[in-house]
């Protein structure tokens, strides 16, 4: 799931309850596409987490569509690997 912004710079996104959002990020960074997973923003930030931020800011569209296909290839990857 993941919110729909009407403004600012960030969009909020969960992934099914049993994946963790900290472990995926370490597989997505070493595919040069990074996002803040959201234990980051927890009390106790050793809590798995399937939620993460998406940042889009300061990057280009053309980078932003090329991002979200690295995640969704990383992401299905981990579906495969728990199904």
């Amino acid at each position: 799931t993941h919110t729909v912004p009407t403004g600012g710079l960030f969009v909020w996104a969960s992934l099914p309850l049993e994946y963790d959002a900290l472990e995926i990020s370490k597989v997505c960074a070493t595919k040069k596409v990074v996002y803040v997973p959201g234990s980051t923003f927890m009390v106790d930030m050793d809590q798995p987490c399937s939620s993460f931020r998406l940042n889009y800011s300061c990057t280009a569209d053309d980078k932003i569509v090329e991002g979200i296909k690295t995640l969704g290839k990383v992401f299905a990857g981990f579906l495969q690997i728990k199904n």
